[in-house]
């Protein structure tokens, strides 16, 4: 996060307590500066260029809103950090994104390269944002193996490791074992799949001194292994997905506490001790990136079931009220849908207007705000995707 004389961090996450300091509208304008980047070739050495172009409209943005000198430069002062202190040609995303006001200022990648825009207004525009709020795109990877275990963060673009100091990541390590007496049973029992018996493991020094199958031993580290991601990632909310020989998996899924397992994992060899990240990285987003897609369908499915009852709405009307009262679970927005206007949350009137204005705002950019503090899910979908071909819609909770 970025605030005032600190040291510049670009975020490629986004928490819920960030959209709590970004939601509100009582400290004056608001700038949303977003560009897109290039990793490779000629334009990687251009991003400066349109930095410092947004950085012009910005401030002439600004000044038309009647900000006066020293206002244009305590909101643009996060701009010139980045601007001076980022080597742009490292950075790891398709787009970045600069956010400030008087009161909060960070900066995020995003996994989505979005137009060339400097905003003003009193509420922070995050349509380029919401594939980050959304969930949308981001999931640990954990890479099982009983000699080695890695931890990912994953997105569209990379995987990006996180270390795991401090936490057992091999079975021998966890459960005290002698390496070599263990790993001999146990590479010679067969998998659960397989048409033999497990084999038997044989504990040496330590405080393991007792006989166990293998798959117990498996067991009891995974078990150990889970408490300790829980603990190291608690407050993420991030789905977790598995990678591995095929037989641990579902092993691992018998004892895990995670809330947020998916349904699909990589099955191959063993993923963790002889890595091919690019490979991996590949599998791994297809995996994520179908299991969100059935997840789609399946909301989508329950929407249309519902149709005409209390607890389904669509148009920009209803559906903000809905969110703004909390009831929202489930909302579907038509990709780069917006809709300009006032909203009165007293008497819960919405006025249309054309376009933008300087008492006008992004209602859907509202929606989206109020859906997610109060818990709700958003999926961005394809035009013709929700029903009645509606731009944007929602399942209630009641």
């Amino acid at each position: 996060m970025i605030t005032g004389k600190n040291a510049l961090t670009i975020k490629s996450n986004f928490t819920r307590e960030d959209l709590r300091r970004m939601a509100g509208d009582g400290d004056g304008w608001r700038l949303s500066l977003y560009m897109p980047l290039h990793r490779t070739g000629r334009e990687v050495r251009q991003a400066p260029i349109l930095l410092k172009d947004l950085r012009t409209r910005a401030a002439a943005e600004l000044g038309g809103r009647g900000c006066g000198p020293d206002t244009i430069a305590e909101l643009l002062a996060p701009v010139n950090q980045v601007f001076e202190e980022t080597d742009f040609t490292l950075l790891q995303g398709e787009g970045l994104a600069i956010l400030s006001s008087r009161t909060f200022s960070a900066s995020f990648l995003l996994p989505i390269a979005p137009p060339a825009a400097a905003d003003v207004g009193r509420r922070f525009l995050l349509d380029p944002l919401l594939p980050l709020l959304f969930e949308d795109g981001r999931f640990h990877l954990l890479a099982l193996g009983l000699h080695s275990v890695r931890l990912f963060e994953a997105d569209r673009i990379r995987l990006r490791e996180i270390p795991l100091d401090g936490i057992a990541t091999n079975m021998r390590d966890a459960l005290r074992m002698d390496e070599d007496a263990t790993f001999t049973n146990l590479n010679s029992a067969a998998s659960p799949r397989g048409g033999r018996s497990p084999g038997i493991s044989h504990g040496h020094g330590g405080a393991r001194e007792d006989l166990k199958e293998p798959r117990q031993d498996i067991q009891d580290f995974f078990r150990q292994l889970d408490r300790s991601l829980l603990m190291r990632l608690d407050g993420t909310g991030l789905p977790m997905m598995l990678a591995g020989v095929e037989y641990m998996l579902p092993i691992y899924r018998d004892v895990s506490s995670h809330p947020r397992l998916t349904a699909k994992g990589v099955r191959g060899g063993n993923t963790a001790a002889n890595l091919d990240l690019e490979e991996l990285h590949g599998k791994a987003w297809s995996a994520y990136r179908a299991e969100r897609q059935e997840e789609v369908r399946e909301i989508l499915k329950s929407y249309r079931e519902r149709l005409a009852r209390p607890e389904t709405v669509s148009g920009i009307r209803n559906t903000l009220v809905a969110a703004s009262e909390g009831r929202v679970s489930h909302m579907f927005l038509r990709k780069g849908f917006r809709m300009w206007g006032r909203f009165d949350p007293e008497d819960q009137r919405v006025s249309i207007a054309d376009g933008p204005g300087p008492e006008e705002e992004n209602l859907v950019n509202l929606a989206c705000i109020h859906a997610l503090l109060a818990g709700g899910k958003i999926y961005g979908v394809d035009e013709g995707e929700i029903p009645e071909r509606a731009d944007i819609a929602a399942l209630c909770r009641y």
